[in-house]
């Protein structure tokens, strides 16, 4: 008998936070206009810091040079194989480059959610609220600001997610490596089908991200590993407000450093092990039923029919926001990274979930302008940390969803196109 009563709650619940986040999102413009948004257009290549050290370091890498020790005003944290990657942009001036690879995330994250929609056979409405949902959230305008490399991440990640749904586990194991090359962070992404016990993905996966990382080594220099080796390891989290990760929220409280691995640990381990077995277990009794009413030999027991979903479909996202959750240093604008896992929570049927998770990302950075005053009182604290609660929130979402005990049951149109065969 709860459950009429509880569905029209949780509706108003998701209208009133929808309301709540667009009415602080006005309030903030008004208080603090053209924060992030008006800072895209600077002309200054270093008013842009993450891509003017992307940018020294490939000039440096195309000249032979250190490409760790380039005079920019950022650390390049980032491994070698980043810096081969962008290679090209370091052809041209810093500026023009910027330009050329703002309008490149740009069409990948756009192209990427439409992707995703169509995969899923949304509606042409709720294809456009994610796009647009994305166009106007802080996360893709702090990308765009700084120059950022999570529109490439984005992409990746959605390659991989429609390689498994299309049968192709060993491409997607590939494509994730890839994506862990670039940003290692992520490392545990290629460790999904150890969970799964698909070894040869796991040791595809394994081996693009080896690969990838020797061979931006050997171009780079074999220097340029231990550089990286020692930027990355001796940076501890930052207290930063838009340090959306747990161990920044520790850091926030002052918390003993050590607290900080323990939860990278807890948190990685536990996801992998969660969102891995159980969906995975489910995805491969689901198939094996639906795979006996069809005709054609169409699906296998790694294909979804198109705009069925499963908790198997949220596994990569979930991992990808646990990983997140568990860096020393996660931004809010790695969020971006995560829409896709919405757009299936949405296509789910969980709307009311889905919908306050992809608009509280309008609320602007200006944010943590309210808590300067004083911001180690604890309900400083508590409002510098809301980038760390939507990050824990979209991890949640997208692993209760993996956790689910009963797929849905595939609508009337994608049983029509498996019968057809198509």
């Amino acid at each position: 008998m709860s459950q009429p009563v509880s569905r029209p709650l949780a509706t108003a619940g998701a209208v009133a936070l929808t309301a709540l986040f667009l009415g602080v999102t006005a309030w903030l413009f008004v208080l603090y206009p053209g924060v992030l948004v008006g800072g895209v257009a600077n002309p200054d290549p270093k008013g842009h810091v993450d891509f003017e050290t992307f940018w020294r370091s490939t000039v440096a890498l195309l000249h032979g040079a250190d490409t760790y020790h380039t005079g920019s005003v950022l650390p390049n944290l980032n491994p070698p194989f980043l810096t081969l990657l962008l290679a090209p942009f370091g052809l041209v001036p810093a500026l023009p480059s910027y330009w050329a690879f703002s309008a490149l995330t740009v069409l990948l994250v756009t192209v990427s959610v439409l992707l995703v929609a169509r995969e899923l056979r949304l509606g042409p409405a709720a294809a456009a609220f994610g796009v647009l949902t994305l166009w106007a959230s802080s996360p893709l305008h702090g990308t765009l600001l700084l120059g950022q490399i999570y529109g490439l991440l984005l992409a990746g990640l959605t390659a991989a997610w429609l390689a498994g749904r299309r049968g192709r586990p060993l491409l997607s194991a590939v494509l994730l490596g890839i994506v862990v090359a670039i940003k290692p962070s992520l490392a545990p992404l290629v460790l999904i089908p150890l969970v799964t016990r698909n070894w040869r993905a796991l040791w595809s996966g394994i081996g693009a991200a080896g690969g990838a990382s020797i061979l931006g080594v050997l171009v780079a220099g074999p220097s340029s590993a231990l550089t990286w080796l020692r930027l990355a390891t001796g940076t501890p989290a930052p207290e930063f407000d838009a340090n959306a990760s747990l161990p920044g929220l520790l850091a926030r409280l002052h918390a003993p450093g050590f607290l900080g691995w323990v939860a990278t640990v807890v948190i990685v381990a536990a996801t992998l092990w969660l969102a891995g077995r159980p969906a995975s277990r489910r995805f491969r009794q689901r198939e094996s039923v639906l795979s006996a009413h069809r005709v054609g030999g169409f699906g296998t027991p790694d294909r979804r029919t198109p705009g069925e979903v499963t908790g198997a479909d949220a596994v990569i996202f979930a991992v990808a926001a646990g990983c997140l959750l568990a860096a020393p240093i996660a931004w809010l604008n790695y969020v971006i990274m995560l829409w896709p896992g919405a757009l299936i929570l949405l296509r789910a049927g969980r709307w009311r979930t889905a919908v306050p998770l992809l608009v509280v990302q309008v609320i602007p950075v200006a944010w943590g302008n309210l808590w300067q005053a004083a911001p180690h009182t604890p309900e400083a604290v508590a409002g510098r940390s809301l980038y760390c609660l939507v990050l824990t929130a979209f991890w949640a979402a997208l692993l209760a969803f993996c956790l689910t005990d009963r797929a849905p049951e595939p609508s009337r149109d994608a049983r029509r196109e498996a019968y057809a065969g198509v």
